[in-house]
């Protein structure tokens, strides 16, 4: 197969794009070379910092952030829908990352997921709730954005 060497050059970005959902080392290597590779790489980034699933999307969106162009993404979207993912860390990045944006359109998903109960097995059987992985990341987010909000003084 003999392909012109920008459509490798483009196969290889989407790969290293691939290669952000693989474990940490392999993923911060991959981010590495995207990072180097600057504006080149971002289509491919962006890409996967829209609909890229969990730890993948969220390293994307890092790696756009760190080449000036997360805000070429819907974050309240992006984020938003990670705080549902089944990886606990992925939740709490995604909480604590909306906090830090501050835009009050992420506080409907985050208060949901502040809401999340998991439910848990006590002694005797007994079950328990509480709060799911991710839920005191997504309070605290949203105390922040609401006291943002606040007209300074109160």
């Amino acid at each position: 197969l003999h392909l012109p060497l920008s459509e490798r050059r483009m196969q290889a970005r989407e790969d290293l794009v691939g290669a952000l959902a693989k474990e940490r080392s392999v993923a911060d290597k991959a981010a590495r070379v995207l990072a180097d590779e600057g504006n080149a790489a971002l289509p491919a980034v962006l890409r996967a910092a829209s609909a890229a699933p969990g730890a993948q999307r969220l390293r994307a969106l890092a790696l756009a952030r760190d080449l000036g162009a997360e805000d070429r993404v819907d974050r309240i979207d992006a984020y938003g829908g990670l705080l549902a993912d089944p990886e606990c860390d992925v939740r709490r990045a995604a909480a604590r990352r909306l906090g830090e944006i501050g835009d009050p359109a992420a506080l409907p998903r985050l208060k949901k997921a502040g809401q999340a109960k998991v439910e848990t097995k006590g002694f005797f059987g007994k079950v328990r709730n509480a709060p799911a992985c991710g839920a005191s990341e997504a309070d605290a987010a949203v105390r922040r954005i609401e006291a943002a909000r606040l007209p300074q003084g109160h």
